[in-house]
């Protein structure tokens, strides 16, 4: 879960994906100590081993940060903390971090030096890389791409110098709303900005840094040969998969799935018992009802789009998709009464719009099929019911309906030979 204690920030990314957010209220907010009490009530109902992100704005902005970690590291439910942080920041707040460094970590976002206002500010963040590092805490590099000349290899010698094996990236994406100022890379660049992303990769690689993507691209970024390599040398940069939610929790304790899509179905953190429910909220009101990515044309034929294992990349790239289908809940209800009345057909056009894969729906296709008295096909779903089961109840259930249909299907048998 991202935490953010304080909208207020000591850069200035010309890619930044909070300025639309950071800018509604007029006037900058900050996480309250009762905010901070909730939010640990919240974690100690989640755990165990909670994962907490503390990001902004600039989280050594927020003067409460010590007190944030103290509170939180106290709760036995939380496992580890990471400060996202741009770096610019006045030092002494990093050696205020010692007490937490067993487990805390930065992951410190790195732009090239020419983006910086002044160099002194780039070289303020390699300095507080090593003030943390000297404390003993960790520290990670995040990379945003957002232009087509952008000049990797002074961000693998950054991460070199300073023993950093591990180098977080991704291409910058938009806002659902995005402020006009914002610069990132379009769909339409991607084709020409792919090839010096390899290199990129290959390089990282030559330099024993290991590259993992963070925010999922289309599975098309990249060509076949390119994508080939890739997945020899930097697997986690490979691992293509569809979006999901993030969870930003803003200081006022509000709740939107990430910060692209931070207009949709806003909520309260005060409105969900834990995490677990957080994240089904979501998934159930936007996630299950992003209907296939329209990045580009082809997207209406690929098959990973109809799979949905590909949403094209940022699901803000495609906000005519979003609630262009109904949920999963929806559609297995309507398959279920479907099949209560006996209605094939019904359910099956409603099951084919399900991509869950577990049990309870290889049990509704196994009876979709036996309604039709097509006990082939509906016994090759019981028993996928019987493999998928990973419960004690559904595994009897799957059992008791394969063994019905063998019993029929023995049945039919008989009847055939029967016959004169």
């Amino acid at each position: 879960m991202n935490l953010i204690v304080i909208d207020k920030c000591s850069n200035y990314c010309a890619y930044c994906f909070t300025s639309t957010e950071m800018g509604k209220s007029g006037k900058k907010t900050a996480l309250t100590r009762e905010g901070i009490e909730r939010v640990v009530q919240f974690i100690s109902r989640s755990g165990p081993n909670f994962r907490l992100n503390i990001i902004g704005g600039e989280p050594f902005l927020y003067k409460d940060l010590v007190y944030l970690l103290e509170k939180s590291m106290a709760e036995p439910a939380l496992g580890d903390a990471t400060i996202f942080t741009g770096g610019i920041c006045n030092s002494n707040e990093i050696l205020k971090l010692k007490p937490y460094r067993d487990r805390l970590s930065l992951l410190v976002n790195l732009n090239e030096r020419r983006d910086y206002r002044r160099n002194t500010e780039y070289e303020l963040v390699l300095h507080n890389i090593d003030v943390a590092l000297n404390l003993g805490i960790p520290v990670n590099i995040g990379f945003n791409i957002w232009r087509q000349d952008f000049n990797y290899q002074e961000i693998l010698d950054v991460c070199e110098s300073f023993g950093i094996e591990y180098l977080r990236w991704t291409v910058a994406y938009p806002e659902l709303n995005p402020s006009p100022e914002v610069q990132v890379l379009s769909p339409s660049e991607y084709h020409a900005v792919a090839p010096r992303i390899a290199e990129f990769l290959e390089a990282a690689y030559w330099q024993h840094i290991q590259v993992y993507l963070d925010c999922p691209l289309p599975k098309c970024f990249f060509t076949s040969e390119q994508l080939g390599r890739i997945q020899l040398t930097q697997p986690k940069s490979a691992a293509f998969r569809s979006c999901g939610p993030v969870i930003d929790v803003n200081p006022a304790l509000e709740v939107f799935r990430c910060y692209a899509l931070s207009d949709l179905e806003r909520t309260q953190l005060t409105d969900f018992d834990n995490f677990s429910e957080l994240m089904a909220y979501y998934k159930r009101v936007i996630d299950e009802k992003y209907d296939r990515p329209q990045v580009y044309d082809r997207c209406d034929t690929c098959e990973f789009a109809e799979d949905r294992s590909c949403y094209g990349g940022c699901m803000a790239n495609s906000a005519e998709s979003i609630g262009g289908r109904e949920s999963q809940e929806t559609l297995l209800k309507i398959a279920y009464q479907a099949i209560q009345q006996g209605r094939g057909q019904e359910a099956e056009v409603a099951l084919k719009k399900v991509f869950r894969k577990d049990a309870g729906v290889s049990l509704l296709w196994a009876h979709r099929w036996n309604i039709d008295g097509d006990i082939s096909q509906a016994k090759v779903f019981a028993r996928q019911a019987v493999n998928r089961s990973r419960t004690v109840q559904m595994r009897e259930m799957a059992t008791t309906l394969l063994q019905q249909l063998s019993a029929s299907g023995h049945k039919q048998k008989r009847e055939l030979l029967n016959q004169p």
